[in-house]
């Protein structure tokens, strides 16, 4: 596993490039590779947010791995979880909106693997929710996830990180 720095060094600013969205990416995967509880925690959070869907799935116990910029045959999703028989496919934006056919391009390539997987689309405002993902939610949400993690939780060794 690789640091934060080490993580965020690929990513700096060039011209015409914002990497904000990266940076994000990188920081919220670094912290549930850091704190498997939070991990686990927001996994069984998304799960609950489906739990009347078709699309519903059932949490692991199990170790999950969190990575990035994983290569789906060129098109890359910001995040995913694996475990087994299961990937959480994330995509991740502030500012941007999706790309033209973004969320398809995840489907189709899995699709044509046969792996069971969930996309989950995290954004800055709720107008950017589009391309039907599984579960939508803003970054807001999401810190209102962590923040009921933290208040709920043990003090670990990045507690004040995840602050």
């Amino acid at each position: 596993m690789s640091s934060l720095l080490t993580s965020l060094r690929k990513y700096r600013p060039r011209e015409n490039s914002n990497p904000v969205e990266n940076f994000i990416t990188e920081a919220f995967a670094w912290l549930l590779r850091k704190d498997p509880d939070l991990g686990r925690y927001l996994v069984n959070q998304f799960a609950e947010r489906l739990i009347n869907s078709s699309k519903k799935f059932t949490p692991t116990n199990d170790g999950i791995v969190w990575s990035t910029q994983a290569n789906y045959g060129g098109v890359f999703p910001d995040m995913e979880a694996k475990w087994p028989g299961m990937t959480l496919v994330f995509e991740h934006k502030v500012w941007a909106e999706l790309h033209g056919n973004q969320l398809n391009n995840y489907r189709d390539f899995h699709a044509n693997t046969g792996n069971d997987y969930r996309l989950i689309l995290i954004t800055g405002h709720h107008s950017q929710h589009g391309q039907n993902p599984d579960l939508a939610l803003c970054w807001h949400e999401v810190y209102v996830l962590i923040k009921n993690y933290l208040d709920s939780s043990q003090t670990t060794e990045i507690t004040w990180l995840i602050q």
